[in-house]
């Protein structure tokens, strides 16, 4: 009589196929949480740069109402008075932030200015003018004005910043001339676009969060 035959047990080769497959399903596993963990960390790091731009955005408006001008007018007719916006621009030129948390932590960091790595200074990598790639910066935020050099002209090409425009109300766009100079001018700063720009590093990335706002003047009491 024929002896019982033994169960065949597991070949190496399907140890191998199985401990492969088994692999292959953890890896992507683990990928699918590594990618949701980073896009909840880059959710969250937009959050963050949009409040303090927007903050940022806020002090400068609240600086323009400090003097008398309204920054929430939508009627470009309302009576706009003899002040100038000039002021506002000069305190916030060149002007640059720290991005911190409730408890005073740096929120942000800059690896470098040399942001496309290519080991020189472009154009408006220069942060603080001093014409060495500066690291581990901590002051990521920045306000910007429509500028050209040091001066402010109407004809300017920034379409992101609604540029050109009619700066002083005047009913027309003018060529080179310079509204930094407008406060004793018989036609003043009457708008001004403003930009908060904020850029940091994410390991090898860089990331950039802006907020955009035109602050109008218009004489208070003339308020509705």
């Amino acid at each position: 009589m024929p002896s019982p035959r033994r169960p065949r047990g597991l070949t190496m080769i399907e140890v191998m196929f199985a401990v492969t497959i088994l692999a292959i399903a953890i890896s992507g596993v683990l990928m699918a949480i590594l990618g949701n963990s980073k896009l909840i960390r880059n959710n969250r790091d937009y959050l963050q740069a949009s409040i303090a731009a927007k903050q940022k955005l806020a002090e400068i408006e609240g600086a323009a109402l400090s003097q008398g001008h309204d920054t929430q007018s939508t009627d470009l007719g309302e009576e706009l008075t003899n002040g100038s916006l000039v002021p506002v621009l000069q305190a916030y030129r060149d002007h640059r932030f720290v991005v911190r948390d409730a408890n005073n932590n740096i929120l942000f960091r800059l690896a470098t200015e040399d942001l496309n790595n290519n080991g020189v200074l472009n154009a408006g990598e220069d942060r603080n003018g001093n014409g060495i790639i500066d690291r581990d910066i901590t002051d990521v935020g920045q306000v910007i004005f429509p500028l050209t050099g040091n001066r402010l002209y109407e004809n300017v090409n920034i379409p992101l910043m609604g540029m050109p425009m009619d700066l002083d109300c005047s009913g027309a766009i003018e060529n080179n001339d310079d509204k930094t100079t407008a406060t004793a001018a018989p036609r003043q700063l009457k708008l001004l676009p403003v930009t908060v720009r904020i850029t940091w590093s994410d390991g090898p990335d860089v990331r950039t969060y802006e907020a955009h706002s035109l602050l109008r003047l218009r004489s208070n009491t003339g308020e509705k």
